[in-house]
């Protein structure tokens, strides 16, 4: 029985990192330090668990497109409705916008005083 609860307490204070580890989180390292470290201490513990729970929309963005991953700076998003050759750079910005955009969604420039390519 005591091997038992040895082996219960054990898996019961690393909780946190057994959760960060199965969500792949980025901040598995630190939260098995601050787990390990401050554990004892029931705020350590919590705030190890509530870490390993949090979510990471970066880096589950990441993760599920490789072309974020790949370049993260020239990647896309997946909800723009648009095929990649209704795409291009905006001239001010780099930002990728629709063609057919009369103002840059994400620097607000005026696309039509600039020449469009015939």
């Amino acid at each position: 029985m005591l091997p038992f609860l040895v082996v219960f307490f054990i898996a019961f204070y690393m909780l946190p990192l057994i959760v960060a580890m199965n969500r792949k989180h980025t901040n598995t390292t630190a939260i098995a330090v601050l787990n390990v470290l401050l554990g004892w201490t029931l705020l350590g513990w919590v705030g190890a668990l509530v870490w390993a729970f949090s979510s990471q929309p970066a880096a589950e963005e990441a993760a599920t497109d490789g072309q974020a991953a790949l370049a993260p700076e020239k990647a896309v998003p997946k909800n723009l409705g648009a095929a990649s050759s209704d795409l291009k750079d905006c001239p001010f910005c780099a930002e990728p916008i629709r063609v057919a955009a009369i103002k840059c969604k994400h620097c607000g420039s005026d696309l039509t005083a600039v020449a469009q390519p015939a």
